[in-house]
């Protein structure tokens, strides 16, 4: 088990670490688009690369502040039939609901992959930005994020059938 406890640890401390990245992120996009705001009233030339900018915090934002949203709960959910239904059917529920989300995201997470590799091995640049780089920069982000969603969904459905346990080991 030391391993384990070890892996979790280095785990916890990469999404931490992302959860940070993510705020330092809305920053960075909040004074782009004011740069890009000031410097119109500017003799320059209009600063193109701040758009582009924007739009990878944007996507990288949502990549990994995705595990971090579900660990914390602050994920879109309607819930307001599941909150009136017994407890052991509610969660039985969100057991099934995890298994969704567990399978979907890992399918995501295998894709995008698969993409991300064939976008490196293709040596794809992308087009219409200002940056002349490779895509699979941009792209590698995604199996991230859906890995990590997926270890948290993983993590959400042994809370819940522990939670399904409990409530059965009371009625008896």
């Amino acid at each position: 088990m030391p391993i384990f406890k070890a892996i979790a640890k280095g785990y916890n401390k990469v999404l931490s670490t992302t959860f940070a990245i993510s705020g330092y992120l809305i920053l960075a996009i909040f004074v782009l688009i004011c740069i890009q705001v000031f410097s119109r009233y500017l003799p320059v030339p209009p600063l193109l690369w701040t758009t582009d900018i924007a739009i990878f915090c944007l996507v990288l934002l949502g990549f990994i502040g995705m595990a971090n949203l579900l660990r914390k709960g602050a994920h879109v959910a309607i819930d307001i039939l599941v909150d009136h239904l017994p407890l052991r059917t509610a969660e039985t529920i969100g057991i099934i609901v995890c298994v969704i989300g567990a399978i979907t995201t890992v399918i995501t997470a295998y894709v995008a992959l698969d993409v991300t590799i064939n976008q490196f091995e293709r040596g794809v640049f992308l087009s219409g930005s200002s940056f002349n780089m490779p895509k699979w920069i941009l792209l590698a982000i995604i199996p991230f994020g859906f890995f990590s969603t997926f270890i948290e969904f993983v993590v959400l459905i042994r809370e819940h059938f522990l939670k399904l346990l409990a409530l059965g080991s009371e009625t008896k």
